[in-house]
């Protein structure tokens, strides 16, 4: 975890997810903090690396950056969280590439995906 201004054009990804029950999370590791997570957004990290890896083909994975609202975001702090989400929309449209994830394939997981695609014309 690295703090970085927007001003300086960093090279990033950012993930965009359905957080899920916030009462049940996963433990990961964050600059060697444990940090407690919903289990979607723990699985939703496991997977960005290589949907990065497969985009960028060729970077160094140590210029693999990741913003992420749970993480980046510090979530007891109430006037942080007013004042990042005040800044979102500058954050995702800043990003190299956006990632949205759903969470892990299911049932449903096609049918959103067959809406997005009809839905697609619209936009």
């Amino acid at each position: 975890l690295s703090t970085v201004s927007l001003d300086d054009s960093p090279q990033f990804i950012a993930l965009s997810y359905v957080w899920g029950d916030a009462a049940i999370t996963e433990d990961i590791m964050v600059n060697g903090i444990t940090m407690p997570v919903t289990v979607n957004l723990s699985s939703a990290l496991k997977h960005v690396g290589k949907h990065w890896q497969k985009t960028f083909r060729g970077r160094k994975s140590s210029s693999f950056q990741l913003w992420v609202d749970a993480l980046c975001i510090n979530q007891l702090d109430i006037l942080e969280r007013k004042e990042q989400i005040l800044l979102m929309r500058l954050i995702y449209t800043s990003a190299e590439l956006v990632l949205g994830w759903l969470g892990p394939e299911d049932e449903q997981v096609p049918l959103a995906l067959e809406t997005l695609k009809m839905l697609e014309p619209e936009f």
